[in-house]
């Protein structure tokens, strides 16, 4: 029986290699391994509990979630801002987020920029 060329033997090593890549690929998919998770400020309006959770990056918006310690659903998420012209820290809750220009109170710029 002749030996396989060496061509031959690398177009076979690709392609099983290939296939495995495929089905890895489709499986982590599949299985949501590749979720980005995002950790989060939160202020529950009703007991004032301020705490930090992770909610996975999807694109879903989620403002308002469950507080942990009471457990009412009225836990906002904040986003921390700094203004640019005057430097005042200032924060944004709930759907506040999604306001077209959030100004800084203080100067009324809308030149802002996510504080850490």
């Amino acid at each position: 029986m002749p030996l396989p060329s060496l061509r031959s033997t690398v177009i076979l090593a690709t392609t099983i290699i290939a296939a495995f890549a495929g089905v890895y690929l489709y499986a982590s998919y599949r299985s949501g391994a590749g979720a980005r998770w995002g950790t989060y400020d939160w202020h529950c309006t009703s007991c004032g509990h301020n705490f930090r959770a992770a909610i996975p990056d999807n694109g879903s918006g989620q403002f308002i979630r469950d507080c942990p310690s009471c457990g009412k659903p009225t836990a906002e998420r904040i986003v921390h801002l700094k203004c640019r012209a005057c430097g005042a820290a200032f924060d944004l809750h709930g759907m506040e987020i999604h306001t077209a220009a959030p100004h800084c109170p203080k100067c009324q710029s809308t030149n802002v920029i996510a504080a850490p």
